[in-house]
Parts: structure tokens; C-alpha cells; sequence
């Protein structure tokens, strides 16, 4: 059996906020759009947004979701989405040998890392 993953449903508490984050300001495809839902592509997976979550408080650091955005130019990616009014949570960091990498949140705190991967991730060291 081989098990794939091509979907996956974020809950959030303002889908016009969220929307604004994922496709203006990421620049993530829109493929469905509802009143209560709408759904992008990131690559090849699809991911459901819909309303149903609270927001976390500001002091909250932990997430229940942890999504991890893959470019093939980390630098570029940054700068442009600076200027598209993105804010990161520090610096660029490297983990060596396996990707370079910059943490960020969603407008409800969930973390989001944008990722420049070194080697293939998939494949076994």
C-alpha cells in the first residue's frame, strides 16, 4: 500500500482574512471558492480552508498546524513577499545538509516555514 498526501483542511476563525493571507499576499491558486470554504494549490497538494477554528492569543507559540511552503530561491521568495507585506519571525536559518528555511504565521498563528530544501527530502540518508 502506498500512502500519498494530495489534501489537507485548515480551520480557520476569518476566511476573508485568511484568504487575503494565502492568495494576495502568498499568491497561492485559488481552485474553489464558497461562502464558507475555498481551496489553493500549493504544489501538488490542496488545501481546504474553511471557517470553524478560534484564534490563537498572541502568546501563544504553539501550533497545532505546521505547514512547511517549498521555493527553489529562499532569498527571492523573502523579498518578494516583504513587499507584498508578509512579516517572518527573524532570519533565514540553515539546517546543513537538508534545507534553508524561515518561519512566519498565518493571521491565526499557525506556523508556516518557507523552505529551500538542499537534497531531496523524500529520499532516505
Amino acid at each position: 500500500m502506498a500512502l500519498q498526501c494530495n489534501q489537507l483542511l485548515l480551520k480557520v476563525s476569518d476566511l476573508k482574512v485568511a484568504r487575503d493571507f494565502y492568495v494576495v499576499k502568498l499568491g497561492l491558486e485559488i481552485i474553489e471558492n464558497h461562502p464558507r470554504m475555498f481551496a489553493i494549490r500549493a504544489g501538488d497538494v490542496r488545501f481546504s480552508i474553511s471557517e470553524g477554528s478560534k484564534p490563537k492569543e498572541e502568546s501563544d507559540e504553539d501550533s497545532a498546524v505546521t505547514i512547511m511552503l517549498r521555493t527553489s530561491d529562499l532569498d527571492h521568495a523573502v523579498a518578494e513577499l516583504n513587499s507584498r507585506g508578509v512579516e517572518f519571525d527573524g532570519e533565514i536559518h540553515t539546517a546543513p545538509g537538508f534545507m534553508r528555511f524561515i518561519s512566519l504565521r498565518d493571521p491565526d498563528r499557525n506556523q508556516l516555514y518557507l523552505t529551500e530544501y538542499l537534497r531531496d527530502p523524500l529520499m532516505p540518508v
